[in-house]
């Protein structure tokens, strides 16, 4: 303990505390610890409630692992708070879960809207949803559907394909062949 009630605990020579609690070495909190600031690991100034930041280019900042081999709940999940149902999970088998707590493949998503979009930037983008009977919508920037997979027809310009190619639209007309 130093005169400015700083504590220094297994620090290397004759190095003084620079913090209020200053520990050398590995440290083990065996029960639980309550912390009411900021913690940063990698970092002494934290931007949030838990901010790690790496040390090297070529080292992972951040490794989330389980208990054991057989660990069957999830790894990983992201709450509103503390509980509320998971938007985001991971489960032990790997399969990650967006709007689901129990992913049927490696990545699910459910959603009463656009399930996934693929973006250039804001203004240009392509949407994907899967409907309530299971059909398939692609539209572009925001418009109405470009293209629709349902029932195994295909639809062009149309939201409601009555043959297995259906195309709508002006313009040219398609062509079929091989080159």
């Amino acid at each position: 303990i130093d005169n400015a009630d700083r504590i220094g605990i297994a620090l290397s020579g004759t190095t003084r505390p620079s913090y209020t609690l200053d520990v050398g070495g590995i440290t083990r909190i065996q029960d639980n610890a309550y912390i009411t600031g900021k913690v940063g690991i990698g970092t002494t100034t934290p931007l949030s409630q838990l901010d790690v930041v790496g040390s090297a280019n070529n080292k992972v900042p951040l490794t989330i692992a389980g208990f054991s081999a057989g660990q069957t709940s999830d790894l990983f999940n992201v709450k509103q708070y503390a509980t509320a149902t998971p938007a985001f999970v991971i489960t032990s088998a790997g399969q990650v879960g967006i709007g689901t707590t129990s992913p049927a493949s490696r990545l699910e998503v459910n959603s009463t809207g656009t399930q996934l979009r693929l973006a250039y930037d804001a203004s240009n983008y392509q949407d994907l949803t899967v409907q309530s009977d299971g059909s398939m919508l692609i539209n572009q920037d925001g418009g109405a559907a470009e293209f629709i997979l349902t029932s195994g027809n295909i639809g062009i310009g149309t939201t409601g394909p009555l043959v297995k190619l259906h195309v709508v639209g002006s313009g040219n007309t398609p062509s079929f062949g091989s080159s």
